[in-house]
């Protein structure tokens, strides 16, 4: 009986985490938009801790009784086997980081993070926090499913705050207020960050909803969300579009009713492309964002062209395939998955392949020379803002590094005191950049390959690779709609994993994607029945 009490805490101290992370510091700030980032990390950091606080006697003694009761003792240990694949990468990857700031000698630095970024091992502890409790705690119940509804309704608050911004409409006066910050979030790269990983759980929410008037209002949602990405200025954001279509794409073949959902979404995608692009016309002098890859890419004639396409596509599935008494509305998707499976891969490696073309045109212009002259063609130093630089001279720092510091990494957010106090190619960084510290690669592999090394790399891998297998194995195997969490999650983390391939990890995007991963992997387990389900307070 206190056991089942003592759960029943937890479960209320885990609401009302969310309740903070989801409604509050998406929301917080002091002065507009200066120091803006300082503000959402303190308000981060104050209600982890004052929730936590609380949380941990409960928690505390909720582990002791356990441990007490007989029964359970025995359970504990005869279920070792139960610990999934999932749990050993994040608990490894938690090691890897305590022994490196154990053999640092700037443990300050190393505990808190670099200042405005703050993703040292205080962080990752936090973030291990996070995937333990929820994964343990969340349950089925309406409760839980009401967390992602107020984030879902604070995201669209947000979201439509930023497209009006986009538009010179500020209803909210922000001090500092520019085109590259936006919304209640800031800096367009923040702004992106936080879009990547909370927008496809409404998107999934709208692919699998099945009730008329529900889906009516996650299609709402989605139209406010793709605007919001349209126009939020990061190109990051392109690389986040094309891995969550390409994933949803790939779920779309479980059925026809997901397949139809799937064309809906791409041909409202390119309906706002050119929903804004008319705005923009019409309204010149309102739109404050000037970038011509941008408008290549958003709203050219390539988004018309494609919205025409999706168009009659989304006519002809609908008529032969989803109207009653269509001549092919016996058809399954899922015996089609070995074209799914040829497109998807195709996909990737054109991908790869232009990528590759991109670094090779460096040395020889003269490949697909028609594009000389034209901006993103070469992967120089210029590429991406810079970032092209930034990359060459973090693969070289890292072949400079000790094998230690190759193996297991400097640190938990120990990139730019390495880089600044040990490399010798700095002055180069220093040249280009000036006063501005670079604090991470801006390419999360990147950035942990420095910060955590080769060892730590393959455990970070590790721990989405395997949630997004597993993940992919429920839905195939498990038809209860309850799996439908594990979709989320899924698309979030090819989202997020897209954009950060020129990105970066912040307070506004990782801590999001490791409660997704813990809810995943609670629906993960009790769908395979590796443990006994969670208790419903």
């Amino acid at each position: 009986m206190l056991q089942r009490k003592l759960s029943k805490l937890n479960y209320a101290f885990m609401l009302l985490l969310l309740v903070g992370l989801f409604l509050v510091v998406p929301l917080y700030f002091t002065d507009g938009y200066a120091q803006i980032g300082e503000d959402k990390y303190n308000c981060f950091r104050a209600v982890v801790l004052s929730v936590l606080a609380v949380w941990l006697p409960f928690l505390l003694a909720w582990g002791v009784v356990s441990l007490v009761n007989s029964k359970n003792r025995k359970k504990i240990a005869t279920t070792w086997h139960q610990i999934s694949e999932t749990d050993c990468f994040v608990f490894l990857f938690l090691l890897l980081n305590v022994i490196n700031f154990t053999l640092s000698d700037d443990k300050q630095t190393l505990w808190r993070g670099e200042e405005g970024w703050y993703m040292g091992l205080a962080m990752q502890l936090i973030l291990t926090a996070f995937y333990i409790l929820v994964s343990r705690f969340w349950n089925k119940g309406i409760r839980s499913i009401w967390m992602l509804y107020l984030l879902m309704i604070i995201s669209a608050g947000i979201f439509l705050l930023g497209t009006l911004n986009r538009f010179s409409i500020r209803p909210v006066e922000m001090t500092g207020a520019s085109w590259g910050y936006i919304s209640t979030l800031g800096n367009i790269n923040w702004y992106c960050g936080f879009w990547t990983v909370v927008f496809p759980i409404g998107l999934y929410f709208f692919f699998t909803e099945e009730n008329r008037k529900k889906s009516i209002i996650w299609y709402g949602y989605i139209i406010i969300g793709l605007l919001a990405g349209i126009t939020q200025g990061s190109q990051s954001g392109i690389l986040a579009f094309v891995g969550m279509f390409l994933m949803l794409f790939f779920l779309s073949f479980e059925n026809k009713k997901k397949m139809e959902r799937f064309w809906i979404v791409m041909t409202t995608f390119f309906g706002c492309c050119q929903v804004v692009r008319v705005i923009r016309n019409v309204f010149p002098d309102t739109y404050n964002l000037d970038d011509p890859t941008y408008y290549n890419i958003f709203h050219g004639r390539l988004t018309l062209t494609a919205f025409l396409i999706s168009v009659v596509i989304l006519i002809i599935f609908h008529l032969l395939v989803m109207r009653k008494n269509g001549p092919y509305q016996s058809f399954k998707p899922d015996k089609w998955k070995w074209l799914r499976n040829i497109i998807v891969g195709m996909t990737l490696l054109l991908l790869a392949a232009g990528f590759l073309i991109l670094l090779i045109r460096v040395d020889h212009p003269e490949i697909l020379s028609f594009l000389n002259g034209k901006e993103g063609t070469v992967l120089d130093d210029n590429w991406g803002s810079g970032r092209g630089s930034i990359w060459r001279e973090t693969i070289t720092m890292f072949h400079e590094m000790s094998f230690r510091n190759r193996i297991i990494g400097v640190g938990p957010d120990g990139y730019a005191g390495y880089m600044y106090g040990h490399y010798a190619g700095v002055g180069t960084i220093i040249n280009r950049f000036g006063d501005l510290r670079l604090t991470n690669a801006h390419c999360e592999i990147l950035t942990v390959l420095i910060n955590q090394g080769l060892l730590g790399l393959f455990f970070y891998i590790g721990i989405w690779v395997s949630s997004i297998i597993r993940a992919l194995q429920v839905i195939k195997e498990n038809t209860e709609k309850t799996t439908f969490m594990a979709g989320i999650a899924i698309l979030s983390m090819v989202a997020y994993f897209a954009n950060n391939l020129v990105s970066f990890a912040q307070v506004l995007n990782i801590p999001y994607l490791f409660i997704l991963l813990g809810i995943a992997e609670a629906y993960i387990r009790r769908s395979k029945n590796k443990l006994a389900k969670p208790e419903n307070p």
